[in-house]
């Protein structure tokens, strides 16, 4: 991935965007993305503290794409606080915009 190669040659620059899959979802890595891109995507697997965080979205866009309809929510999120405590890292949690996109489900 391109974070292990920025580290591994101890480049020093920034990308204007980067995209990364659940797999790059893990307080180490958002740590150097976080330091290396000005702007960053990752996709992330529902666990408990998203849960509550998404259940705190009260405001939802309507977005029509195609015959689609999807919605779409954000709200402030600070991931990996409990990972953080347990190491006695809390230093390193801030917050983030968690964006979520969720569609109605077929089965009603």
């Amino acid at each position: 991935m391109l974070y292990v190669l920025i580290i591994e040659a101890r480049i020093d620059m920034k990308v204007d965007k980067f995209r990364a899959d659940g797999g790059s979802y893990k307080l180490s890595i958002l740590q150097v993305i976080n330091k290396y891109a000005n702007k960053f995507y990752i996709r992330a697997n529902m666990n408990q503290s998203l849960e509550e965080a998404i259940s705190q979205i009260k405001e939802w866009k309507k977005i029509e794409l195609d015959e689609h309809t999807i919605y779409r929510g954000s709200i402030d999120f600070s991931p990996f606080q409990k990972i953080a405590k347990r190491n006695k890292q809390e230093d390193l949690v801030k917050p983030y915009r968690l964006v979520v996109l969720k569609e109605p489900r077929d089965d009603g």
